[in-house]
């Protein structure tokens, strides 16, 4: 049986570290099997995981596929997630051993003396998160763009955020609303202990709690944190042929999404010849949107009109704002004027 296994993943593209540590991954499954459940004792472990992204998907349905399945004391089944962490190298087999440490502790399924050593599974923690940051950062097309995954689920988010929804006949966002019930919820008013206070009070407290609490070497997590994301930006990669740190090119890729944006918005927002004085008339994918603006500041660079930040909210809709600056041209009497204006526009 050992030896189907091993055929199975080495039939896959799967990194493994270790052969000797995969076989003793194997056997152990296969001999701690207890054969069946065994209620708030045990756990149904797939042998080759069943995790959307590992390669074995057409082994995880345990009715058809038996032999991939067995019954294992929780300790035996921490124990095995372990071993697959030191055979297979995947960001999948990482989180998933990462995450039951500190589930299984707080569930009590097993004891803090059964845990691995502190500093091996800070190893594991790291390695995961260098892997998960490789795995976001590789450049894949999306929709006929070469984007990172990290901007591919930024562009999801953002649309699905600042989607138009109708609340009580209102025109809202999807954040707008959001925003809305988690600053209700937080700022809800509880008593603990006596003392009234907030939800978001105790968050930011246990918060500020958890990340001051040094260890042996005086060091909080906040500090670890600090460190380690200073080493991390400062490895030496290569990217396109050239050595460099992360940190630049986590730049240049940034100054790269920047300047596709500043494209995008040069092709859609126009502005006219400037008429007498400072007056313009502004377009959107040619379309006049206001015409007679005065006294505008234009800043060229990102192609938008500052001032007074409020009117943003009124054309985000564009994805650019403008903004009328003082003095007032005699076109309008006041603020209120314009903001009419572009929000008849708008709806």
């Amino acid at each position: 049986m050992t030896g189907k296994f091993l055929s199975i993943i080495y039939g896959t593209s799967l990194k493994v570290i270790s052969k000797e540590r995969l076989i003793e991954y194997i056997e152990f499954c296969l001999e701690k099997n207890l054969g069946k459940r065994i209620k708030g004792k045990s756990a149904l472990h797939h042998i080759l995981p069943r995790a959307k992204n590992l390669p074995f998907g057409d082994y995880s349905n345990l009715k058809e596929n038996e032999w991939n399945g067995v019954h294992l004391l929780h300790k035996d089944h921490y124990y095995a997630h372990w071993l697959l962490t030191e055979s297979i190298e995947h960001i999948s087999i990482l989180s998933s051993f990462c995450a039951m440490h500190f589930k299984d502790i707080k569930l009590e399924r097993i004891s803090k003396e059964m845990l691995i050593d502190g500093d091996l599974f800070q190893e594991k923690m790291e390695k995961r998160v260098e892997l998960f940051n490789e795995n976001m950062n590789m450049i894949v097309e999306h929709e006929g763009e070469l984007l990172s995954k990290y901007e591919i689920i930024g562009k999801k988010v953002s649309k699905a955020l600042n989607k138009e929804i109708e609340v009580d006949g209102i025109i809202t966002t999807t954040a707008q609303v959001r925003g809305k019930k988690l600053s209700k919820t937080l700022n809800k008013e509880i008593e603990v202990d006596g003392i009234i206070t907030t939800l978001g009070c105790m968050r930011a407290e246990k918060s500020a709690k958890t990340m001051n609490i040094k260890d042996s070497n005086g060091l909080s997590i906040y500090d670890i944190k600090k460190i380690k994301e200073k080493e991390t930006k400062s490895a030496i990669i290569e990217f396109e042929g050239v050595e460099m740190t992360l940190a630049r090119k986590y730049s240049i890729l940034s100054a790269r999404s920047r300047k596709k944006k500043q494209n995008e918005i040069n092709k859609n927002v126009s502005l006219a010849k400037m008429k007498k004085g400072f007056i313009f008339d502004i377009y959107y994918k040619d379309k006049l949107i206001i015409s007679n603006v005065p006294y505008l500041y234009i800043n060229k660079n990102y192609q938008t009109l500052k001032g007074l930040t409020s009117f943003s909210k009124l054309v985000g809709k564009y994805k650019f704002f403008w903004v009328v600056k003082k003095p007032f041209n005699e076109n309008f009497a006041s603020v209120e004027e314009l903001k009419n204006k572009i929000g008849k526009i708008i709806k």
